[in-house]
């Protein structure tokens, strides 16, 4: 298992570290274990990459991944792909925290078949403000009755760019589009 996280550091710097930290302590690890790849790009060297580096070298399964030159998640991804060892590969944004057992419930589909499973991303400060109570509203709409409905009557799905799990072969297949500004949306109509 592959978790790809994409991520432009100078604006997520704030966050990065949480987001590892989560996967590697809190995601149920499969018996043959997973990998953590951070792929990311940044204009200049920031100090939380030092943070990362150590937090990498305390943990075999964390592999960081700096592209060269990209200027996008697509070029972020396609570069982790490349060197993702898993039969499954999870894609995540540097915000999203899957739940404990995602690995186990995305496989439950993988294993009947399916290429692609389109987790569901829930808003975690929902109760904030009144802004991020309508975001909420709107995420659950979208995760819960409309690619649900979906997948029901058309037997199909559309990754959302992120919290994907995918077989690994079939992305690699697909890849993502550098050119396409839904890189995400492409990869689901190919």
């Amino acid at each position: 298992m592959t978790f790809i996280v994409a991520a432009f550091l100078p604006n997520e710097r704030h966050i990065i570290l949480a987001t590892i930290r989560h996967l590697l302590s809190e995601v149920e690890r499969p018996e043959a274990g997973f990998e953590v790849i951070l792929a990311y790009n940044t204009p200049t060297d920031l100090p939380v990459e030092k943070e990362l580096r150590r937090l990498a070298d305390g943990d075999p399964a964390s592999r960081l991944l700096r592209v060269e030159g990209s200027e996008s998640k697509a070029e972020n991804v396609n570069a982790a792909l490349a060197i993702g060892t898993g039969e499954v590969t999870c894609i995540l944004d540097a915000d999203h925290h899957p739940c404990p057992d995602c690995l186990a419930r995305a496989w439950r589909w993988l294993h009947n078949g399916y290429d692609v499973v389109q987790g569901r991303s829930v808003i975690s400060n929902h109760d904030v403000n009144f802004l991020t109570r309508m975001i909420a509203i709107e995420f659950e709409q979208i995760y819960s009755v409309s690619h649900t409905a979906r997948s029901l009557a058309l037997d199909t799905a559309i990754f959302g760019g992120s919290n994907g799990y995918w077989r690994t072969e079939v992305l690699r297949e697909i890849g993502f589009d550098v050119t396409m500004m839904t890189e995400d949306i492409d990869a689901s109509s190919t």
